[in-house]
């Protein structure tokens, strides 16, 4: 019979040459076994190995003498192991190996040999059940060519259902266990709800509820639930936490809220953003780096922050702006300007009264007379003092009534009494006007029939801390109160 044709091993007939062709057409089908063995294996230039399972190891084992294309089973139930592929010296470019765990437990690595890589890496680990990867060395390298999934791993796919009249939009996931379906129902009611459920169609408690609202006031409702969490309504208020599932408060913007407070609605002045709480500490919170800005703005069409409230972290600092200039600065070491009323003392008795100041920093005292009267004619004085004392000498001070002027250098004058009976009533004024040195005026009546006027300084040796109402040549009182209003910084 003719020869017959073909180009691959699959063309070849396999009943040829019959018994009864002719010796001298051998030689022709020797050619045609070689085209076709060529054509089907056209690179080939070395031995080609089918591929075959080798016996399941459990311990660390180097692959020294595994064929090509070869399945390695590794089996790690007795613990956690180590398999090497063979050296890629003496291996041709494109050889194989695949690797499989067939085990759930513990780790199987795979390592090169010495320092070659995987993938650029020293190791690949296969962590789960059927985890399988092939590697092929490339003359320098090995490279993963293929490689399953995780089993156990969520597999996502969609579908739309029609469930009676309500199409329904499915994202199943499966996770090896169990189905579990996100549904998204367009049901008749026009309320769209997204749940996930499990394959029996429960729904799981533990995962959020999106819903929208069907009809009337709820229609442009939607609610994010667990333990209701979020609502969006048809006002636009966005509403967090705890109040989402009670009555809701009147607002126009938005609550945080973490308890009821009882309270079901907020200024209509002050009403776009309120925070709400049960607990007995309600805040918010503005934190930033250790150098940042903590910023408050308060802004117009004309001017975006107008006024501002700002406190830097650099200098723990708190300033505060009106009309876009900065009108009061709190530093770290000193705070806002306060005033203080001392208790007052009756000046019946005794030659002198002394107040300290109830302040870190005293910037301004003044020191208040009400009928106040000595037993003989003296002079009347105040005096400073800081942490080591009173100080009594280093007074500039002159003060009096007309042709009754004084001067004195052991204390301010606060009046010039030219007898027992003078009384005096007034206000003695004294502030700091650099470090410790002080000046201070006053102003007083004497009786009903003349007054008394004066000023002075002192510098002091240390912070003003203390303050005395005596009299120059220390007699005793024995009429009227004094009082000391202290201004200073806490």
């Amino acid at each position: 019979m003719g020869l017959e044709t073909g180009s691959f091993i699959s063309d070849l007939n396999s009943a040829n040459p019959p018994g009864g062709d002719d010796f001298n057409q051998g030689d022709d089908h020797l050619r045609l076994l070689k085209t076709a063995v060529k054509g089907s294996f056209p690179n080939s230039s070395r031995a080609f190995y089918l591929p075959v399972m080798q016996v399941e190891i459990t311990v660390a084992t180097a692959l020294v003498n595994t064929q090509e294309n070869e399945v390695v089973l590794g089996n790690t139930s007795g613990g956690s192991f180590t398999v090497t592929l063979p050296s890629g010296a003496g291996l041709p470019l494109g050889w194989q190996v695949t690797v499989v765990k067939n085990d759930a437990s513990n780790i199987l690595t795979v390592d090169g040999f010495g320092v070659e890589t995987i993938n650029a890496a020293l190791t690949s680990d296969l962590t789960a059940l059927y985890d399988a990867e092939t590697y092929v060395w490339d003359g320098s390298e090995w490279y993963i060519i293929a490689s399953t999934f995780d089993a156990d791993a969520p597999v996502f796919t969609t579908e739309l259902q029609l469930d009676g009249i309500a199409p329904v939009l499915k994202l199943r996931e499966t996770d090896g266990t169990a189905t579990h379906n996100m549904t998204g129902l367009l049901q008749d009611s026009d309320l769209f709800t997204i749940q996930t459920r499990t394959n029996t169609g429960a729904v799981v408690a533990s995962d959020y509820i999106i819903t929208k609202g069907a009809g009337g006031s709820t229609e442009h409702e939607w609610r994010i639930s667990d333990a209701e969490a979020l609502l969006l309504d048809s006002s636009n208020r966005l509403i967090l936490g705890g109040r989402v599932s009670g009555p809701l408060p009147s607002l126009a913007g938005m609550l945080i809220s973490s308890g009821d407070s009882g309270r079901d609605n907020a200024d209509n002045d002050a009403d776009e953003l309120v925070l709400e709480g049960s607990s007995a500490e309600v805040g918010l919170s503005i934190i930033g780096g250790a150098t940042s800005l903590g910023n408050i703005y308060f802004g117009d069409p004309a001017d975006p922050n107008e006024g501002q409230i700002v406190y830097n972290h650099g200098d723990d600092s708190l300033k505060i702006f009106t009309g876009s200039q900065k009108r009061l600065t709190i530093s770290a070491t000193t705070g806002p300007l306060e005033s203080q009323l001392d208790t007052a003392q009756a000046t019946t008795s005794g030659s002198q009264f002394n107040f300290t100041s109830p302040f870190a920093t005293t910037v301004k005292v003044e020191v208040l007379f009400k009928g106040v009267s000595l037993v003989s004619a003296q002079n009347l004085l105040v005096q400073l003092g800081d942490a080591g004392g009173i100080e009594a000498s280093g007074y500039l001070s002159a003060g009096g009534n007309t042709g009754n002027e004084k001067t004195a250098s052991n204390g301010l004058i606060i009046s010039t009494n030219s007898s027992a009976a003078a009384t005096t009533s007034g206000i003695y004024t004294a502030e700091q006007i650099d470090g410790f040195e002080w000046v201070g005026s006053v102003a007083v009546a004497n009786a009903s029939t003349n007054s008394s006027s004066g000023g002075g300084h002192k510098t002091l040796s240390a912070a003003l801390t203390q303050i005395r109402v005596t009299s120059t040549g220390g007699v005793n009182f024995d009429a009227g109160k004094v009082n000391v209003r202290w201004w200073g910084i806490s």
